[in-house]
């Protein structure tokens, strides 16, 4: 899949400019309901987002198309772009030939807004922000600045507005912490690797936000990434992989919004979205992981557009415990179960392939209902649509064939 590198548009943005950003095939009407029934929660988020730090041409520099995120670590980067003036600049050099040794010495001793210019080497304190200061690595090759902690968190931030950029960091021991810990404030990440051989990832906890590109959170021995209690994420061309647990795990979660990224061979379900949490997941490549793809549970109003879901050892989309959720333009395909299974739960899909599923394309049950339009139901070694006799579906103008006889088994409202 290509990944483009573009930012979130605010949702009140008119159907033209959502027209020249999006990637899946949804009608202008479509995206009208989008953005009218997604909560306003988002909006704001939004545009606070398109109000962070400004780049020279005008442009947000948070996830903005050519923009770096944190307008900083380009070889001809300034630190006006932080911080509105010109800030102290600390270099750290492990071998001596800077103003520190170590890096959490320099964070000790920086002043607020502060760029921290780390150079290659290794380095082992924990890193804590608890002020607005702006660490640099290496943004073309992170692995040249390693950060390695044992028994602890690798990072951990609760500055109002804090950056990490360039960096590798990785933690192991038996009572390791997550990697990487955002309990408040907002914490921006780029090009930045997260690996821990004992625990989870990257933690967003109540009052803390991540926004992040072209992030990697890899080989960790728990879940890739935790979003819960009110935690926030914008996440952009990231990598989750390898993951011993859930890719990423979204509970009780405020505004998320993971676009262009992959989330692939994890131990556990890719995707969990639970509890309330208010989730966008958008051009994804979300494949081969030991459990289902996407999992939605007790959560209502999930929008699932333009993702591959495919090599999943159990369903592609799971939707269980009174879950609602939008699923447009996606591929659902080769899944180890159906390519989608509503279970007490309701879903509305409109364009998507659902395509060469080890059981049925979609399989509705205990009481599950949806709405299916336009939709490609093929291949599947199932039935195209599977219905219980507790459940429903309405079928409008779909293709469903070379499945199993008959193509839709169960009550349906229509047969297209």
């Amino acid at each position: 899949m290509n990944v483009t590198q573009r930012g979130p548009l605010p949702l009140d943005a008119p159907p033209a400019v959502w027209d020249r950003h999006r990637r899946c095939p949804v009608r202008r009407d479509v995206v009208r309901h989008l953005v009218h029934a997604w909560p306003r929660q988002i909006e704001r988020f939004s545009q606070d987002v398109a109000e962070a730090p400004q780049g020279d041409d005008g442009a947000s520099a948070s996830l903005a198309p050519g923009i770096n995120l944190l307008g900083i670590g380009k070889p001809n980067g300034t630190s006006e772009r932080v911080t509105g003036t010109k800030a102290r600049e600390i270099v750290v050099d492990a071998s001596g030939n800077g103003d520190s040794r170590d890096i959490a010495a320099a964070i000790a001793t920086a002043p607020p807004g502060a760029v921290i210019r780390i150079r290659p080497g290794s380095y082992k304190s924990v890193l804590t922000l608890d002020k607005d200061v702006h660490l640099v690595g290496t943004p073309e090759n992170p692995g040249q600045v390693n950060v390695t902690v044992s028994s602890k968190s690798c990072l951990i931030s609760r500055a109002a507005d804090a950056s990490v950029s360039g960096i590798s960091l990785r933690n192991d021991g038996q009572e390791a912490g997550p990697c990487v810990v955002v309990s408040s404030g907002r914490l921006r990440l780029e090009d930045v690797e997260i690996m821990s051989g004992s625990a989870v990832g990257l933690s967003v906890d109540a009052q803390g936000e991540v926004l992040g590109r072209a992030i990697r959170i890899v080989d960790t021995a728990q879940h890739g990434l935790v979003i819960r209690d009110g935690g926030r994420l914008i996440l952009e061309a990231a990598a989750i992989e390898g993951s011993g647990g859930v890719g990423a795990q979204i509970v009780r979660a405020g505004e998320v919004e993971v676009r262009d990224s992959r989330v692939v061979g994890g131990k556990g379900v890719g995707i969990v979205v639970a509890d309330g949490s208010q989730v966008r997941l958008i051009g994804n490549t979300v494949a081969n992981n030991g459990s289902s793809g996407i999992e939605v549970l007790r959560t209502r109003g999930t929008v699932i557009a333009d993702n591959a879901v495919s090599g999943n050892r159990e369903a592609g989309l799971f939707l269980n415990r009174k879950s609602d959720a939008t699923a447009l333009g996606n591929q659902f395909a080769e899944n180890g179960l159906s390519g989608a299974i509503i279970m007490g739960s309701s879903g509305r899909f409109e364009r998507n392939r659902l395509e060469g599923n080890a059981e049925h394309g979609v399989y509705l049950t205990k009481g599950g209902s949806g709405v299916f339009t336009d939709n490609v139901i093929d291949g599947n070694r199932g039935h195209g649509i599977a219905i219980e006799a507790d459940s429903r579906a309405e079928l409008r103008g779909n293709r469903i064939l070379n499945n199993k006889t008959p193509d839709v088994i169960g009550p349906a409202a229509a047969t297209n």
